[in-house]
Parts: structure tokens; C-alpha cells; sequence
């Protein structure tokens, strides 16, 4: 993961994340740290809360990343929101 100036230049090239700790963070460790011990990955028992990316955020570039979006919202398993394609 990058941060670029307004300009288009790098910030701190070397301090870039990989896009898997990216993830956890915002997820499994954001849960951890808040207490919430029903959320943060999918496994039994847990709370089925997620989303389904229109795209595979793995195989994409850094830059294209920002393009990516979500194609439903699920809570508690069950889907509450959905991008319906046209």
C-alpha cells in the first residue's frame, strides 16, 4: 500500500504496508483491540459480518486499489445490502 502527494509523488515509499496486513488490521486486530470477540474473521461461531468485493484486492496494484468496490454488505450472515449489477 502506498502514499502518494498531491502532486503524485511517493510519501514514505518504505513505510508502505502489504495489502494482507492492511486487511487485518482494519478487521481482526481492530476487533481484538476493541473487545469484540464475536467479530474480526469468519469462523464458527463468530458474527458473519463482511462484505463481498467486487474484485480479488490481492492480484490487483497498489494504485488500483481505490477503484475496488463493495458488491453486498452481510451482517450476522445475512446479506442487508447488495450493488445489483445493470
Amino acid at each position: 500500500m502506498t502514499r502518494h502527494t498531491a502532486a503524485g509523488g511517493f510519501i514514505n515509499e518504505d513505510e508502505g504496508i502489504p495489502v494482507v496486513r492492511a486487511i487485518l488490521a482494519y478487521t481482526r486486530d481492530a476487533a481484538k483491540m476493541g473487545g469484540f470477540v464475536n467479530n474480526g474473521i469468519l469462523t464458527p461461531g463468530k458474527d458473519a459480518d463482511f462484505v463481498i468485493l467486487d474484485r480479488d484486492i490481492f492480484s490487483q496494484k497498489a494504485e488500483d486499489l481505490a477503484k475496488v468496490k463493495p458488491a453486498s454488505t452481510w451482517i450476522g450472515g445475512e446479506k442487508v445490502w447488495s450493488q445489483e449489477k445493470k
